[in-house]
């Protein structure tokens, strides 16, 4: 299923912050049906963020580049919402469990959640995304509401796992 031609061109669109280049390339790669949503997601638009922070660069041009490209992929990912729900519903996967998928307090990297709950929203369950930064309160009253089955809680920055520990506690 998979061009991999596609894959060097959008990841070169990423680094280079041509957002429009890069939505037109992940977007044609799905209706064209040379991609589908997990290879999209795990093998170009997470590993391309993964690459800034890895980078040996100043500080500041490493936080401003991670900025930018978080900017361009939320974009795509966003847009691919119809294709979330085309692959869900090519799979005739029939409503689920219920996924509520969260970012505890402090964590404000989002994206990756935001991507599990399309994956979560694929294999035919209902998925809640509420987002970064949630505070315990907030996680509690949302947990009331709409009593889900599974909580999903993402968390990127090391410094907040010990917060996670001690919401899970």
């Amino acid at each position: 299923m998979s061009d991999p031609n596609w894959k060097d061109q959008l990841i070169g669109y990423l680094e280079t912050e041509d957002r429009e280049h890069a939505h037109k390339a992940a977007l044609d790669a799905l209706e064209t049906g040379k991609t589908d949503i997990r290879i999209l997601y795990e093998e170009v638009l997470a590993p391309a963020l993964n690459r800034i922070s890895g980078e040996e660069e100043k500080e500041a041009e490493t936080i401003w580049r991670e900025h930018v490209m978080t900017a361009i992929v939320r974009g795509i990912v966003e847009s691919a919402y119809p294709y979330v729900i085309r692959e869900r519903n090519a799979r005739g996967a029939s409503p689920g469990s219920k996924v509520l998928i969260f970012c505890p307090a402090g964590e404000t990297h989002e994206l990756g959640a935001r991507m599990a709950a399309d994956f979560f929203l694929i294999w035919g369950h209902q998925a809640i995304f509420i987002g970064a930064d949630t505070p315990e309160k907030t996680l509690l009253d949302a947990i009331e509401r709409t009593r889900p089955d599974w909580l999903c809680l993402s968390v990127s920055n090391d410094f907040n796992l010990f917060g996670a520990k001690r919401l899970v506690s």
